[in-house]
């Protein structure tokens, strides 16, 4: 598939910024040097803010984080029955469940996976049969020790790569040992997660 179209399929801004304004970027400079060469000075800061801008921008889209908009405060003398903090903006609530078999079945469709619980039998390898039914959208399975949002030392598992839907995946996995775990999707960690059990 030609990256152009990869761009425009995935929701990760940083590869669509890379994909589509980096020849952007080139295209406007290669314009600007094939003019006559009369203000050669004025057209090379031209060039040099260009490569600046771009530069940045790069920067920003692989380094920049969100931005959370706090919640406005009531007016002076008005009384309100909200509690004074937010809830937390992530919880997980883990539930048990039994292996089945050494092939697992997961879906994803709405942007949530079909399943809070997914079993796989201790000490022997696995395979998870992923089905990403959201069109234009990525999604994938990564599974932790602990759900890392609460537990930053958490240790990754398994991460399967982020396919496009709609589309299916087969992810073979390593032997695991006894215990109970977290996945999640890598692109949409906070809507898309659930209890890992190997027994």
């Amino acid at each position: 598939m030609p990256a152009f179209a990869i761009a425009l399929l995935t929701n990760d801004k940083a590869v669509f910024g890379l994909v589509v304004g980096l020849p952007v970027a080139v295209a406007i400079l290669t314009l600007i040097w094939l003019r006559p060469r009369r203000r050669t000075p004025l057209w090379g800061l031209v060039t040099v803010a260009l490569i600046g801008l771009a530069a940045v921008g790069a920067w920003a889209a692989f380094h920049g984080t969100a931005i959370e908009a706090s919640p406005s405060a009531p007016p002076a003398g008005s009384a309100s029955s909200a509690p004074t903090s937010a809830p937390p903006a992530h919880s997980f609530s883990p539930t048990t469940c039994s292996p089945s078999g050494a092939t697992l079945h997961l879906r994803a469709k709405g942007i949530a996976f079909d399943m809070s619980c997914l079993a796989a039998p201790a000490g022997q390898p696995f395979s998870i049969v992923f089905a990403n039914l959201d069109a234009g959208t990525g999604h994938s399975v990564h599974v932790f020790t602990a759900d890392p949002v609460s537990d930053p030392a958490a240790r990754s598992l398994f991460q399967g790569q982020i396919v496009i839907g709609p589309t299916t995946v087969t992810y073979h996995v390593g032997a695991l040992a006894a215990g109970t775990y977290y996945f999640h999707c890598d692109v949409h960690p906070t809507a898309m997660q659930g209890t890992f059990v190997v027994k």
